[in-house]
């Protein structure tokens, strides 16, 4: 009689997908960009078919992953990069020339996404990005620099307010709020935090006095893994 074959934990989502890239080439179970479109929606970043109907020279702002990375030297001996960023539809190039090289060359490296802030180019191989910024989503989103893309977007307000919506309806209430309060107290920061508690015939709006937060994507991403989307609003200075 064969004995059972060993049970082996699956692998990590994020490890999954890079091996599925490694060996095909391409993911097959998902992208690893694919939990930050929200994200993206909300800093205004572009995608790619939306990258590709900028005009030459406009200002645009990606979120995406570094998958390649290489080093080069100019005639002068200054050092310059050239990149592709994945995006979550598709890919760029880019060229990030010797100036902002020096600032963001650590950002390059960077295992997770990353913040990209440039001009639309094009070049004989097609439309390109040439990088004048590129930081850590979360450094990017914390320092109040990951919003807006040049074109009326945003600029770089911080946040003035951040705004939780929670039905009064809702099952298990006390416990879902004591969720809530260790969810933004990981993210604690400078931000104005209000909750909005739904009622049937009435939104009551508490300002939480003793607690201020940092709206980074994992806090958006947890409130909203707790009361669904949209459930959170991040308030811009000029916007509603």
């Amino acid at each position: 009689m064969a004995s059972p074959a060993a049970r082996v934990p699956e692998w990590p989502q994020e490890e999954m997908l890079a091996f599925e890239r490694e060996v095909l080439g391409f993911y097959l179970s998902g992208h690893p960009l694919e939990q930050y479109r929200e994200v993206v929606r909300r800093i205004g970043a572009l995608n790619a078919a939306d990258l590709a109907a900028r005009a030459t020279g406009s200002r645009v702002l990606l979120l995406g992953q570094v998958s390649a990375f290489t080093e080069s030297a100019t005639k002068s001996g200054n050092r310059m990069a050239f990149a592709t960023l994945e995006l979550v539809d598709g890919s760029v190039p880019l060229t990030i020339f010797p100036e902002p090289y020096r600032t963001c060359a650590t950002a390059l490296r960077h295992k997770g996404p990353v913040i990209v802030k440039g001009r639309a180019d094009d070049s004989d191989k097609g439309r390109v990005v040439l990088a004048e910024e590129i930081k850590p989503l979360e450094e990017a989103v914390a320092n109040g620099n990951g919003n807006g893309d040049g074109n009326g977007h945003r600029g770089e307000e911080a946040a003035h307010a951040c705004r939780i919506r929670v039905s009064a309806a809702a099952e298990s209430l006390g416990a879902l709020f004591a969720s809530l309060k260790a969810a933004c107290r990981e993210h604690e920061g400078r931000t104005p935090l209000f909750v909005h508690v739904l009622l049937p015939e009435q939104e009551v709006v508490l300002r939480v006095k003793e607690l201020g937060v940092e709206p980074a994507p994992a806090l958006v991403a947890k409130v909203e893994a707790l009361l669904g989307p949209g459930s959170i609003l991040v308030e811009y200075a000029g916007r509603a």
